[in-house]
């Protein structure tokens, strides 16, 4: 194994293992939208709340 990648992949991980709770966090709502759809994500886990298909066809 290339030692460059090695060490840059020990990095990545340290660094994804230093993660700290953020008390103030809070929640929110983002709204993308089209003349299509609406479409509402969770900034807390990415969870998705909402689709909504604005125009449909028969």
């Amino acid at each position: 194994m290339d030692e460059t990648y090695a060490n840059s992949n020990k990095t990545e991980n340290s660094i994804s293992n230093n993660l700290k709770i953020d008390q103030k966090f809070e929640e929110e709502i983002i709204s993308l939208e089209n003349e299509n759809i609406l479409f509402e994500i969770s900034t807390g886990g990415a969870e998705i709340k909402n689709i909504t298909q604005k125009f449909f066809k028969l």
